[in-house]
C-alpha cells in the first residue's frame, strides 16, 4: 500500500468537509413507518423501495419520492 503525505492545507479542508457532513447528519430526521423483522433481509439482487420527503429548513418540501 502507498504512503501520502498530506499537507496542512488539505487536512485543514479534510477537517471542515468533516464538520459540514455532521451538521447535515444532525438535520436528518428518520421516521420508520414500518420497521423490518429483525429476520428476513434483502439478498443480492433483491429489489427494495423507499418513500422519502426532503424539506428546506423553512419547511418547503424540495421532494416526495
Amino acid at each position: 500500500m502507498a504512503s501520502t503525505t498530506l499537507t496542512k492545507a488539505q487536512i485543514k479542508k479534510i477537517a471542515e468537509e468533516k464538520e459540514k457532513l455532521e451538521e447535515i447528519r444532525k438535520q436528518i430526521k428518520i421516521e420508520i413507518l414500518r420497521p423490518g423483522d429483525a429476520s428476513n433481509f434483502p439478498k443480492k439482487g433483491d429489489s427494495l423501495s423507499i418513500h422519502y420527503k426532503c424539506f428546506l429548513p423553512d419547511g418547503t418540501m424540495i421532494d416526495n419520492r
